[in-house]
């Protein structure tokens, strides 16, 4: 019984990801969806690492890993390219990266010999199962050596649905370039402009060949109707570089071209809230009160910057499920806003956002209620709009829309989605401290 368990490379105190093979004499490790297990990070190749079962000693059982990759791999801290693994064997698969603890034993014997400054994640900080990432999702490492020194790939053989070259990582095709940008795909177009999945083309671009971040988000931004536009992107693109959150994508580049304004953020291999529900159904109210208490981070993170930024259109469209590890991450910051008084705009929503924001008005508290109507629709899988009316007293009426959940956690919602803001609750912290008691008395 061979057991492996992937070490979080955010937190070296959880494992994300146990597998466990009884009769197997030979392991794949890699990002390619051919390998038994299957490792999307740009510091992996499709074809990694190897693990075999050798056929001598008789009297033992022994493991040989090769190293297939173009990285260096380090068992228990030393660089190898073949060699032995220990029965109980760190594993990391590049420098700097993701690590593997290699048993020689089940699971339940492996989780006693782990390290001791190792855990499980708690129950209450699982996040969603994972879904498998959609056929056309596109490969964290879009730099193949042979393509990149001769040009010669022709893209065959690809599945229709596919963005991305399965055998050089290069965009199947492009709508169009701008600057080092090729722009795949349209992910969204709303009234503050369109959204691409973009393709950073080393060709083109000033940074190094080798990239480990190809693949990113380029959101091109409307100035219609706003006065001063260049001076609010500008302070909207220095709001967003100074945020460091493992939960908020990474800003990587703001500019200007023929007029019309960019941003470019981290791409976030996941599926949206609203897709997760649409595909794997609703979700158990101990589930959404885990979803709530991470979207509290983000919120509490926000909100203790200087000065407060409210992210103004929290939904399930805007909030990920990452595919590695089913935790939730916040998208879509070009409508964050500081309480400096930044020029108000409005924002459209399907009954996630306050009644405030309809008249031009927004507090903290407004993203309290996006956060309601969210929690709302992963327990029912009905838009908010569907579901309840603005009413200008009281807030029971949400109660009697969802019966059968936790009365404590629809007083919850009750206080969220009250339509005055001073009604709601004062702090994340308050909104925190319900949701902890709540999850308590569910366990």
């Amino acid at each position: 019984m061979i057991t492996l368990a992937l070490v979080d490379p955010l937190d070296s105190a959880t494992v994300l990801q146990w597998w466990s093979f009884e009769e197997k004499t030979e392991i794949t490790v890699g990002r390619s969806s051919q390998n038994d297990l299957v490792i999307r990070d740009p510091r992996i190749s499709r074809h990694h690492i190897v693990l075999n079962k050798l056929p001598f000693p008789l009297d033992r059982e022994e493991w040989q890993l090769t190293n297939l990759g173009k990285n260096d791999v380090f068992v228990n801290g030393e660089i190898t390219f073949r060699g032995v693994v220990p029965h109980e064997g760190e594993i990391q698969l590049s420098p700097g990266g993701l690590k593997l603890y290699f048993f020689l034993s089940d699971q339940l014997t492996a989780e006693r010999l782990i390290p001791s400054n190792l855990r499980r994640i708690p129950p209450q900080e699982v996040g969603l199962p994972g879904l498998p990432p959609a056929v056309n999702s596109p490969p964290f490492n879009v730099v193949d050596q042979l393509a990149q020194d001769f040009g010669i790939c022709r893209h065959l053989n690809n599945d229709p649905d596919h963005l991305f070259c399965s055998h050089c990582g290069h965009p199947i095709s492009i709508q169009r370039s701008i600057r080092q940008y090729d722009l795949v795909k349209v992910l969204s177009q709303s009234g503050a402009g369109y959204t691409f999945l973009a393709w950073i083309n080393p060709i083109h671009s000033n940074v190094p060949i080798v990239i480990t971040e190809s693949v990113v988000v380029l959101k091109q931004l409307s100035a219609q109707n706003i006065r001063n536009p260049t001076q609010l992107f500008m302070h909207q693109a220095m709001t967003l570089n100074r945020l460091e959150h493992p939960a908020i994508p990474r800003f990587i580049d703001f500019f200007t071209e023929a007029q019309q304004f960019y941003l470019v953020m981290e791409w976030i291999p996941g599926s949206s809230l609203e897709d997760y529900v649409r595909q794997s159904g609703v979700l158990s109210p101990a589930q959404v009160i885990a979803c709530a208490l991470q979207i509290c981070e983000v919120l509490h993170y926000l909100q203790h910057q200087d000065p407060p930024l409210i992210h103004r259109d929290i939904k399930p469209r805007n909030l990920i499920a990452r595919y590695r590890d089913g935790r939730i991450v916040l998208v879509d910051f070009c409508v964050a806003k500081s309480l400096l008084g930044m020029e108000q705009t409005n924002v459209q929503g399907g009954g996630y956002r306050a009644p405030e924001q309809i008249h031009g008005q927004t507090f903290l508290q407004s993203d309290f209620f996006g956060l309601g109507a969210t929690l709302l629709f992963l327990l029912s899988g009905k838009e908010p709009a569907r579901i309840h009316g603005y009413q200008p007293h009281g807030a029971k009426y949400y109660l009697e829309k969802l019966p059968g959940i936790p009365l404590a956690l629809g007083e919850i919602l009750g206080h969220l989605l009250h339509p005055n803001p001073n009604n709601r609750y004062p702090t994340v912290e308050a909104i925190q401290q319900g949701l902890k008691i709540v999850h308590q008395s569910l366990r």
